[in-house]
């Protein structure tokens, strides 16, 4: 039987599709509020939060394997994510009212684009993508879960496009090369989430840093690839335990460290 560990203790799942998703979102809205509420009593005033919700794309993918007719699922997707996107804005201006926010959208669905089998055509797909992006005024971003076709995501428009340092991003330079162009930031991957990654930074940093001369090979610019990059973990950490969650952060703090480091060496060597 399914289960799922909150803390130290592990608690059975039913067996209803149904019941399960309604608990999942019972803990997502549990998670948030009490984040929310820890952030607001910080000691020192928290200006910057990430907060996350589901893809239009991935809930329509979802709603048409539940069974729904493809042209209404993608529709109550498209409503439902610009509703949960605008309510998720107006909360943290609630709680948080001086923190800047940015408001990731997850579409692990993007897969289904890359393989060429998703029920809906590309361009309609992106426009879904791109009006959920456009439906709240916080600065925004797409993750692109594993494989998932990056160039619909940089396509739709985001501010920030999160993608996994793996060597098929370098198909997509010239994609990638122009979001950096129009003042766009990537979120790296850099820390592993599949795997265990160790104790040094070191291998993963070299992994970035080869990543990044190939793209540059294919003309994206040096330092922009740098001085407009974000260092995150590869996917979640809700299956990492506290102590693996927080190695995790820490390595990608490090390798963060590094990119500042970088970034500016290189404006120094180029005298830009």
């Amino acid at each position: 039987m399914t289960s799922i560990r909150i803390g130290s203790r592990r608690f059975s799942l039913p067996a209803s599709r149904i019941a399960r998703t309604l608990i999942g979102v019972l803990l997502i809205v549990a998670g948030l509020l009490g984040f929310l509420d820890l952030a607001a009593r910080a000691v020192i005033p928290v200006r910057n939060v990430k907060v996350q919700t589901c893809g239009p794309l991935t809930l329509g993918l979802a709603l048409v394997d539940a069974g729904m007719p493809v042209e209404l699922a993608f529709e109550r997707a498209r409503l439902a994510a610009r509703e949960r996107a605008v309510a998720l804005e107006r909360l943290v201006a609630d709680r948080l009212p001086d923190a800047s926010l940015v408001l990731w959208f997850d579409e692990p669905g993007l897969v289904a684009w890359r393989d060429g089998d998703a029920p809906l055509d590309r361009e309609t797909a992106t426009d879904l993508l791109s009006g959920a992006l456009a439906s709240v005024r916080a600065v925004t971003g797409v993750h692109v879960c594993g494989g998932g076709d990056l160039r619909m995501a940089l396509d739709a428009g985001p501010i920030i496009v999160g993608v996994e340092v793996r060597d098929q991003v370098i198909d997509s330079a010239g994609w990638i090369g122009r979001h950096l162009d129009g003042g766009g930031w990537i979120a790296w991957g850099a820390v592993p989430t599949d795997k265990p990654v160790g104790e040094q930074a070191t291998p993963l940093w070299k992994a970035l840093v080869g990543l990044w001369c190939e793209l540059t090979r294919r003309g994206c610019d040096p330092v922009q690839l740098r001085s407009q990059a974000l260092i995150t973990p590869a996917c979640g950490l809700a299956g990492h335990g506290p102590s693996q969650a927080e190695r995790a952060m820490l390595l990608a703090r490090e390798i963060g460290a590094r990119v500042h480091d970088q970034a500016a060496a290189t404006k120094l060597t180029i005298g830009a």
